[in-house]
């Protein structure tokens, strides 16, 4: 997902009201850390949940992007509870052209409640598809504790 030139990113964290900008170069292993949460989107291909997320296929109503949706469905037992709610891939003419993934996702158990929504932006560079943009946004509840708010912008350059 990378070209071979030495890119950084630009970060611009924000805890609740304190916020933080920091820029470094793209080192693997920091990012293996950083990008986590994009991995946890693959909750929608395990097996256990095969069936359970409606797919559909349409234009964009916002754009000249065809977008691509992998939405939950409704389950008639409340307790179960998907990570991924939802994963929309945008992108232009074919699949392979895939210019934006926006999604979100769940984690809750005793000690905590966190929601992030996520998105990732793509472009072209010399035929290859690169992360320009990323965010995450969202919110945590700890036990004991009042919630806390946070977002991370990650540019490429």
């Amino acid at each position: 997902m990378f070209s071979t030139r030495k890119d950084s990113i630009r970060k611009v964290a924000e805890l609740d009201a304190k916020k933080s900008v920091s820029s470094f170069v793209i080192d693997s292993t920091h990012l293996a850390h950083e990008w986590d949460v994009f991995r946890q989107l693959d909750w929608i291909n395990k097996p256990l949940f095969k069936g359970n997320y409606e797919i559909t296929e349409g234009a964009d109503t916002k754009s000249n992007l065809m977008v691509r949706s992998y939405v939950a469905k409704k389950s008639s037992n409340q307790s179960i509870k998907f990570a991924v709610p939802f994963v929309h891939f945008y992108y232009q003419n074919d699949f392979k052209n895939l210019k934006r993934i926006e999604s979100q996702y769940e984690e809750q158990n005793a000690l905590y409640y966190t929601n992030r929504k996520l998105s990732i932006v793509f472009d072209d560079a010399g035929g290859k598809r690169l992360i320009n943009y990323y965010t995450i946004k969202g919110s945590q509840k700890m036990i004991l504790s009042d919630s806390v708010k946070f977002s991370i912008q990650g540019s490429i350059f």
